[in-house]
């Protein structure tokens, strides 16, 4: 391809193609790097969105989610760079390019390597849930491990409304009971799809599995995962992972996620760091998402005076 979008960005070739629209690697001639260009190519009003809005155009609605996930940054999240409009109206957004990374369910399999995952997994999460974002399709293809071992979460932000059901979005493997049961979607139905990520990279096979997809809802809404398979797969000292992994894929969101709280520093232990320092990376990454609080009439007053 030989197509400029925006003024700024050569498209070059696809590089992959999913439900909400195609990926493109382009050169960004501002920054003078590729980047990784997404074109969203079905209706806005198909979206669901992170943030609550009381109505309006579903376009502006989806300029401002774009303005709110380009705010995200995280060593373990996808930056998204910039948003726009292209040519033929239709909305896009650029990210880093990650080169020579692979989904979570090719990467290395070790059981260190996978309890880095699962603990790289787990601070992108606790981030975006700490912003109010829920990811909504935690899937191994969303998640990508570069050649440093360094995992990156994508496609975290919009979620695409399931064909006849505005209330249910995502991919139904790794959907949690109370998405399906109630249709009701909270930061512990991301733990739940962390669960069952790791269980299926540990075990080779998925917790609720089963031919019928009627028959795999009733699995996941009612059933537990045969916890034995899971605890055949970890060597000795590994005991914890399987605990906290058992306590992703709880029935109740709620309990899930105290039980996954209560687990976390054994996980970084089992990773070999420090439970009582994290690293300098992620403090400043919660420290730029945190909301400005107090002072509002003087920064109203900054804000006026700088014209912005």
């Amino acid at each position: 391809m030989n197509i400029v979008v925006s003024k700024r960005y050569r498209v070059a070739e696809k590089l992959g193609a999913g439900g909400m629209g195609e990926v493109y690697r382009a050169f960004d001639r501002m920054r003078g790097e590729d980047v990784a260009l997404k074109r969203v190519l079905i209706e806005p009003e198909q979206l669901r969105f992170q943030s609550v809005h009381a109505g309006g155009d579903p376009r502006t609605l989806l300029a401002q989610e774009f303005r709110l996930l380009a705010s995200m940054r995280h060593p373990n999240i996808i930056s998204v760079l910039d948003y726009g409009v292209d040519g033929a109206r239709q909305p896009f957004f650029t990210m880093t390019l990650l080169r020579d990374a692979i989904p979570l369910h090719t990467a290395a399999n070790d059981l260190r390597s996978r309890v880095r995952q699962f603990l790289q997994v787990m601070r992108a999460l606790e981030y975006l849930h700490r912003r109010g974002v829920i990811h909504r399709d935690l899937k191994p293809n969303n998640i990508l491990v570069d050649v440093d071992g360094q995992v990156r979460v994508l496609d975290f932000g919009l979620a695409l409304e399931t064909e006849g059901d505005e209330h249910l979005s995502g991919t139904l493997a790794y959907m949690a009971p109370e998405t399906l049961a109630s249709k009701l979607t909270v930061p512990a139905s991301d733990v739940h799809a962390l669960g069952v990520m790791f269980y299926e990279a540990l075990t080779g096979q998925h917790p609720f599995f089963h031919k019928s997809m009627a028959s795999m809802m009733r699995k996941i809404i009612s059933e537990l995962p045969s916890e034995s398979a899971l605890r055949a797969c970890l060597l000795p000292g590994y005991d914890a992972l399987g605990d906290l992994i058992m306590a992703c894929l709880d029935k109740d969101p709620v309990s899930r996620y105290e039980r996954f709280e209560q687990h976390r520093d054994t996980l970084i232990r089992l990773a070999g760091e420090e439970t009582t320092l994290e690293p300098a990376l992620f403090r400043e990454s919660f420290l730029q998402s945190a909301r400005f609080v107090g002072r509002r009439d003087e920064y109203t007053q900054l804000v006026d005076g700088l014209g912005v």
